[in-house]
């Protein structure tokens, strides 16, 4: 959702920041491992079904 309602992303861990950039860098090439554990535990779709 977060990715459809803005244009910049912080990820915060611990009370600091740990990544920050567009939404197209943050979701498309998750750096930090706390960034990559959000994204991997979001649910998805699957229209299929």
């Amino acid at each position: 959702m977060v990715e459809h309602i803005t244009d910049e992303v912080m990820v915060i861990y611990l009370g600091r920041c740990v990544e920050k950039g567009s939404k197209e860098e943050i979701f498309n090439n998750p750096r930090h491992s706390y960034t990559q554990a959000l994204l991997s535990a979001m649910p998805h779709l699957k229209p299929h079904r």
